[in-house]
């Protein structure tokens, strides 16, 4: 499990008030082989497919002590880096 702090916000969409990013169930998304990581590999861009549900959190305008809801966007795909 991984549960991040949003850093910055650009647009008024749906995901524009998220405060907390929570990564669960993750599955796959292997490290590159340690024979690549060299100083040759600093600042390059590797890819490895993984799937996991990710819970994003934002303040909700309900009641003083009750959690806000979270959106849930699942699949693979979704966390590729």
């Amino acid at each position: 499990m991984v549960l991040l702090a949003a850093a910055s916000h650009t647009g008024e969409g749906v995901l524009s008030r998220v405060t907390s990013i929570q990564r669960i169930h993750t599955e796959g998304g292997l490290a590159p082989a340690a024979n690549t990581c060299d100083g040759s590999a600093s600042g390059k861009e590797s890819r490895s497919a993984y799937a996991a549900d990710y819970y994003f959190y934002a303040p909700g305008h309900g009641r003083a002590g009750v959690a806000p809801p979270a959106i849930l966007l699942e699949g693979p795909g979704l966390g590729e880096t």
